[in-house]
């Protein structure tokens, strides 16, 4: 299972390249690790989830192309 956390610590390390972690760039937010599912998120402490949804995705859809571009700016200087 050694390379199970391989695969972990690739999927959460930030690139030089891009700016972002591979896990980010694919789901569109930051790995949830063990150790945080022991610790209450905003999310799991908000008393309306659909709100929060909602807010969250809409940050998402905003922040995404703003995010691409950042990752292909970096991605041609590094070229």
């Amino acid at each position: 299972m050694i390379w199970l956390k391989d695969l972990i610590v690739q999927l959460t390390m930030k690139h030089n390249t891009t700016g972002y972690t591979p896990f980010y760039l694919l789901y569109k937010r930051q790995a949830t690790l063990p150790i945080e599912l022991k610790i209450p998120t905003e999310l799991s402490n908000n008393k309306n989830i659909k709100d929060a949804l909602i807010e969250r995705l809409f940050k998402i859809i905003n922040q995404l192309e703003d995010d691409l571009q950042i990752a292909l700016n970096q991605i041609k200087e590094d070229q």
